[in-house]
């Protein structure tokens, strides 16, 4: 009876024993099917650092920082997940350069809105988009870490402040770059524009930023193009409009001062396309390759007086420097008066004669300021 209950003693501690030793063995199945990378186990244990701890609030004076954490999840790999935290840091870092892109004097200007003084002098009251999509080529991971209990990746990147500012005005460049191959814009603002990116390109070495061509290279490139808006520029100059405000359609009969006009300026060119306004013809203007708009804004107005016809004829003149719409020359209104007996007679032509005769000397006027200031 002795032996019977030692052997059943002995029997229940063995099932104990195996119970137990199949309880471990679920349980360390169930750890390794835990959703974490299987690189994780060659994590170290060590404690957080503290620029993990600050995560995004990190700093350093000097210096612009990226955060970036990837979770492991399962089948991701180390390599996986130090891709992810990395593409999240380099994504943080762009976002905190704010910049602001102004086009108002059909330029294109960019300036980091954290920067104070330059921020106020650039900014524009129209036009204006804030952009945070600067490129940031060659930024390799400054710090990375794996919690060896979550798994989780973090990563760090950083830029110097001198070297993000190299970066920034190699960004500048390439607008000015960019505006100048625009053949929308007036050759004023191309060239204002290509003389922009080659003072840059001439102040900073843009060989610190990786897969940058250097100041040298860009120099060259942005003169080849000024070179060739040059010519442009010679060639078409001044953009010559003539309104007729008559319903007199003889548009042949205001050629002299159209040709007065066109002779004022080389280069100069005549544009036909119906403007009924200064404003309108300027927008034409502006589409053109041409520095300068000359306009003669040109009415008659016909009345009944004691049995005559009376016109009222009046050309009014004026020289717009495209870089800016601003006046270079205006006359003011010059006026003459034409009479006949009837209506039909008082024709552009009459009216023009007698104009020339008394305000020739207007057209003089205006060549000699067009010619000061080609």
């Amino acid at each position: 009876m002795t032996s019977y209950k030692n052997s059943l003693a002995l029997f229940s501690r063995m099932a104990h024993f195996f119970i137990a030793s199949l309880i471990l063995i679920l349980s360390t199945n169930t750890y390794a099917a835990w959703p974490f990378s299987s690189e994780c186990s060659d994590a170290e244990s060590t404690d957080k650092p503290n620029w993990v701890s600050q995560s995004y609030d990190y700093s350093e004076p000097g210096y612009r920082f990226g955060f970036g954490e990837a979770r492991s999840y399962k089948e991701a790999t180390y390599q996986m997940l130090l891709d992810e935290a990395e593409g999240r840091a380099l994504e943080d870092i762009v976002s905190s350069i704010q910049v602001i892109v102004s086009t108002k004097t059909g330029v294109t200007t960019l300036v980091e809105s954290e920067d104070g003084q330059e921020s106020i002098k650039r900014k524009t009251d129209s036009n204006i988009e804030t952009s945070s999509y600067i490129d940031l080529p060659g930024l390799s991971i400054h710090r990375q870490w794996q919690d060896a209990e979550t798994c989780t990746v973090y990563v760090q990147v950083r830029i110097s402040e001198s070297r993000l500012s190299v970066v920034l005005k190699k960004s500048q460049a390439d607008m000015y770059f960019k505006d100048a191959q625009d053949e929308g814009k007036s050759i004023s603002k191309r060239l204002l524009a290509i003389s922009e990116a080659i003072r840059l390109a001439k102040t900073y070495d843009f060989r610190v930023i990786s897969s940058s061509k250097s100041s040298e290279q860009l120099i060259r490139e942005y003169k080849h193009l000024q070179q060739q808006l040059d010519k442009i520029s010679s060639k078409n100059n001044n953009a010559v409009f003539v309104i007729n405000h008559s319903t007199d359609t003889n548009q042949q009969a205001l050629s002299p001062i159209a040709d007065s006009l066109k002779s004022s300026m080389s280069g100069s060119f005549e544009i036909f396309k119906a403007c009924n306004s200064p404003t309108l013809c300027l927008d034409h203007a502006g589409k053109t390759p041409a520095n300068f708009a000359s306009i003669a804004d040109v009415k008659l107005n016909t009345v009944k007086q004691n049995g005559f016809w009376v016109g009222d004829f009046t050309i009014e003149l004026t020289l717009w420097d495209l870089s800016d719409n601003t006046k270079k020359y205006h006359s003011g209104v010059l006026g003459s008066k034409v009479m006949n007996r009837h209506k039909h007679k008082l024709t552009l032509n009459k009216a023009m004669k007698k104009w020339l005769k008394v305000y020739d000397h207007k057209l003089e006027e205006f060549k000699t300021i067009a010619s000061t200031i080609e």
